[in-house]
């Protein structure tokens, strides 16, 4: 069914409305600002903010993956406003608010070593392995870091395959199998950027090492309408930002793979640098150990520069690229393993701002990400695929007292070129172009203090294609003590599809292409999960799901 353009019209204007609507109120006030490490400049996830009034709860709110936070619908007066997260100097100090005032209130903490208590608001912001809600699992360094890997620090791979659901086949080359999806049906992204490829040639070794994440959500399932285009899964990485009050650097060698890391400030309290460089030296080291030829080479550079632009607005700009080569499978018959060889790049600019005079965060991206793949002898390949994106979107998140609105549009266009050799019936040599464009709606209620609800609708198509779908998505978690009981629900369409030989060992090869025929790969979602921590040093989680995939295609 292909969306009528004025649906699109009405969404936007209807959500232009809802912001005067609520910014032209006047007789309410707001408070919203960025908090930040004291030390190194560092953006805090999960500081709790609260306002009091007469010694009383009024509002309160948590930081995200950026340490922004809003609360808004605060009636004129006087408070208490407190700033609390566990390692650090707690904040308190009084503040006037006027009707209709939106103040703006930057923090930076100071750490410390001495113990707090904790002011608790209630969020679905958890981590660990068992502290899953609704399909949703975050992952931070330190969670990252208790995986044993062969390298000096923890990379996500290795974390990932400890997941419930997921699971990896072969160790050269091994793809990530999420809850029944292929691989090429899984969403990752890098501070906002597509990264087709995330795995080097060996399956324990992601291209995100530990040191540069700052967070991670997992969506085995359900995930929201800011997402799209797969039908499996998504994984969102946010990536540090560098220290922007000292120079610090790390080098680590190891058997397997050897890096070096260095950030810094290029001008204090307001812009740093980050890089991160790997490269493997199994040749040189782990070879010998095992006495056994390891003819794998791959590595990966990352470079991020974030600048404090002013009190409202931030801007970074992130770089990616690996590349991964050897061979796959073992010499038969006197016959060469097949070797195969992959390129992966991605660059992105991502654009903050919180304007003076509305209580919300807008994000805008734009980036560009490309992998290109050859299968065969180096010197005249039998099998190559080249896949290329470039993107554009907007994505707003409005407070509004129990309310967040969050909404989105976007754009992107896509080239796939493959020459495939004769592998595949009917399909030797294609070059393609795929549009995309869209929109999501998605407000997130607390309707009560133990029950969020999250319900939206996203539109998306594909003018290339002449083909639009309309995607609902739902979220709901509810919390009584220590128990919690998450469910979801969304459709998802795929319009861009992967092609794998399965006769490839791991089938570490993959042509990218449009659907061909009118019928487009869907996937039905339903989760409902429980949680309870009867002791503090206990989780336990026990999460049923439910996939239907349809429309799938199985190349022969």
């Amino acid at each position: 069914m292909k969306p009528h353009p004025l649906w699109y019209r009405i969404l936007f204007c209807g959500i232009i409305a809802l912001g005067s609507a609520s910014s032209a109120q006047g007789q309410v006030a707001a408070v919203r600002g960025f908090i930040t490490d004291g030390e190194d400049g560092q953006p805090l996830q999960g500081v709790h903010v609260v306002l009091e009034r007469s010694g009383r709860l009024i509002a309160g709110s948590v930081t995200d993956k950026d340490g922004f936070y809003a609360v808004s619908r605060l009636p004129a007066g006087q408070y208490t406003v407190r700033a609390t997260f566990i390692g650090y100097e707690p904040y308190e100090a009084s503040l006037q608010l006027g009707a209709g005032e939106i103040r703006l209130l930057n923090l930076a903490l100071a750490p410390t070593e001495a113990e707090l208590g904790e002011v608790v608001v209630e969020s679905d912001r958890q981590t660990g392995v068992a502290r899953v809600t609704a399909g949703q699992m975050v992952a931070r360094p330190a969670d990252i870091e208790r995986i044993p890997t062969p390298d000096v620090s923890g990379d996500l791979a290795t974390y990932l395959t400890t997941i419930p659901g997921i699971v990896t086949i072969g160790d050269r080359g091994g793809q990530l199998f999420i809850r029944g999806g292929e691989p090429w049906q899984n969403l990752v992204l890098l501070d906002g950027m597509l990264v087709y490829q995330p795995f080097h040639i060996l399956g324990f070794f992601s291209s995100f090492p530990s040191d540069m994440v700052n967070r991670v959500d997992v969506y085995a399932g359900g995930f929201g309408g800011r997402f799209g285009g797969r039908i499996s899964s998504v994984i969102d990485v946010a990536a540090r930002n560098g220290n922007k009050r000292n120079f610090t650097g790390t080098v680590s060698i190891a058997p397997f793979v050897s890096g070096i890391q260095v950030e810094g400030p290029l001008s204090q309290d307001r812009v740093s640098f980050l890089v991160s460089a790997r490269r493997s030296v199994i040749r040189e080291g782990a070879a010998r150990l095992v006495d056994e030829a390891l003819p794998f080479r791959f590595g990966d550079f990352f470079a991020k520069l974030h600048a404090t632009v002013n009190r409202n607005n931030q801007l970074s700009f992130s770089a990616l690229r690996t590349y991964d080569g050897g061979d796959i499978g073992e010499d038969v018959g006197g016959k060469p393993p097949e070797q195969v060889r992959w390129t992966n790049e991605a660059y992105g600019l991502r654009y903050l701002i919180s304007p003076n005079n509305f209580p919300l965060l807008a994000e805008f991206l734009i980036n560009a990400s490309r992998l290109k793949t050859d299968f065969g002898p180096e010197e005249a390949p039998t099998r190559d695929s080249e896949v290329g994106r470039v993107s554009a979107e907007a994505n707003i998140t409005y407070y509004a007292g129990r309310a967040e609105v969050n909404w989105g549009l976007f754009a992107r266009t896509l080239k796939m070129q493959s020459e495939l050799g004769g592998v595949f019936q009917n399909v030797v040599l294609q070059e393609e172009f795929v549009t995309e464009v869209g929109l999501y709606l998605e407000p997130d209620v607390r309707v009560h203090r133990t029950l969020r609800m999250r319900g939206g609708l996203r539109l998306h198509g594909f003018p290339s294609k002449g083909r639009g779908f309309f995607e609902p998505r739902f979220r709901v978690v509810w919390n009584r003590g220590p128990h919690q009981i998450s469910g979801g629900f969304g459709v998802y369409h795929q319009e861009v599809v992967g092609l794998n030989d399965r006769r490839d060992a791991a089938s570490v090869f993959t042509a990218w292409a449009a659907t061909p025929f009118a019928r487009v790969p869907r996937a039905t979602h339903f989760l409902l999960g429980y949680q309870v921590r009867p002791t503090s040093w206990l989780d336990v989680s026990l999460e049923g799901y439910y996939k239907d995939l349809a429309n799938l295609f199985v190349p022969e």
